[in-house]
């Protein structure tokens, strides 16, 4: 059951996985429905640009209007996207504008950016690799912050994360179905395990030129670790609210 709120509550969740698979966005939709919180994550605020530029290229170039988002002149909140709003040929129209972008950094420190301005709120649970560590960056020194944050890092081994990420793509119709036991199935495991946690480095290789961190900060005090390997989903979100309540 969905937690009314006639208060704003005194608190926001940040959310990242230790590698992708780990269950990061299914455990973050499921506590934002459960705590009745607005959930916030790259895909949805990739498409709300996306919906965005469609209004603005009748009015200006893109140049102008990369600019105008860089300089943080541009109110995304005011275009009053919606998820049913979602336009596959409008996301590839933007896809190929990033494609032009002189700065390929740009776009991803854009979404990082957005995604820490909603912890300024309570009642928000944000995916975001960089959000938990929010107080080292330091993207709003100034800004004080009269709710707490609560950051978790939900973790697992890689192999773990890879059948998670084949199960989800034969789910999405990517995969056909495949025998568990079979031994191209295992063989697809194994890919999948090197690819996930090559990907998962070059991430952080790119975090730590544009921010000066480092994957080992993850670890660190203030940032709970839930492994993940051992809980059905509903655990992990369980597990999570525990943690919460027993904080605040």
């Amino acid at each position: 059951m969905t937690r009314k709120q006639s208060t704003l509550p005194p608190y926001s969740v940040v959310i990242t996985g230790e590698w992708p698979g780990a269950g990061q966005s299914t455990t973050a939709l499921m506590l934002a429905k459960k705590l009745g919180f607005q959930r916030v994550y790259a895909g949805k605020l990739f498409r709300a640009f996306a919906h965005a530029w469609q209004i603005e290229k009748e009015r200006t170039d893109w140049d102008t209007f990369e600019q105008s988002v860089k300089m943080g002149k541009f109110d995304l909140d005011s275009y009053g996207f919606e998820e049913t709003d979602f336009n596959e040929q409008h996301l590839h129209a933007f896809q190929f504008q990033l494609k032009k972008s002189k700065n390929p950094s740009l776009w991803d420190m854009i979404i990082d950016k957005h995604s820490l301005e909603a912890l300024l709120k309570p009642g928000m649970v944000v995916e975001a690799k960089v959000g938990v560590l929010l107080d080292k960056i330091k993207v709003f020194p100034k800004v004080r912050r009269k709710h707490k944050v609560f950051k978790f890092l939900l973790t697992c081994p890689p192999e773990i994360s890879a059948h998670r990420v084949i199960k989800r793509k034969i789910e999405n119709g990517e995969l056909s179905p495949m025998d568990k036991e079979s031994e191209d199935y295992l063989k697809l495991v194994r890919q999948t395990t090197t690819e996930t946690i090559n990907r998962h480095l070059r991430d952080w290789e790119r975090y730590e030129k544009i921010y000066g961190i480092y994957r080992s900060d993850i670890y660190r005090r203030g940032i709970y670790r839930v492994f993940t390997a051992d809980k059905t989903q509903e655990e992990v979100v369980n597990t999570l609210i525990s943690i919460i309540e027993d904080k605040l």
